[in-house]
């Protein structure tokens, strides 16, 4: 797998990505009614990650040179961010997941800052994929929890 700074030229995969993740909540809508309500949820979430970090890491997973997924990171001065992970449904399941979190906590261990992400009530997979990989619920309400995973301290520290 490699990544790549995500372009203008991703903006349909993204689109089809988001679709696949969300299409089923619009799944019993006539088909004009939920393309435009998946574009409408699609440039609200995009334009909402943008205005609040500003400074992301905006990147797209490939593998045998095609787009498979992105990630979205942000590194700030209360640690290190996970704001979106997504893979097309047929890549998941494999341990790319696990995998690109893993790294992401690697890059958190070597600043020695926490790394926090929000995961939505309605998805208890990704919530227990993250409690099992060491990450602890923070502030919730009904709809997301924010899930913190904080480095071990360096030996001697």
């Amino acid at each position: 797998m490699h990544r790549r700074p995500e372009g203008e030229e991703d903006a349909a995969f993204l689109f089809a990505l988001h679709a696949a993740d969300h299409g089923a909540s619009f799944s019993m809508l006539p088909p004009p009614l939920r393309d435009l309500l998946l574009q409408q949820t699609y440039d609200g979430k995009r334009l909402t990650y943008r205005a609040r970090y500003p400074d992301a890491r905006w990147e797209i997973l490939e593998a045998d040179g095609a787009p498979i997924g992105r990630i979205v990171t942000d590194r700030g001065a209360r640690g290190l961010t996970l704001i979106d992970i997504a893979l097309l449904p047929e890549r998941r399941g494999r341990g790319l997941g696990a995998r690109l979190i893993a790294e992401t906590m690697d890059e958190a261990r070597i600043t020695g800052l926490p790394l926090r992400l929000t995961v939505a009530a309605d998805n208890p997979g990704a919530r227990r994929l993250y409690e099992r990989l060491g990450f602890v619920p923070g502030q919730a309400n009904e709809l997301h929890t924010e899930l913190v995973w904080t480095p071990p301290a360096a030996p001697g520290a």
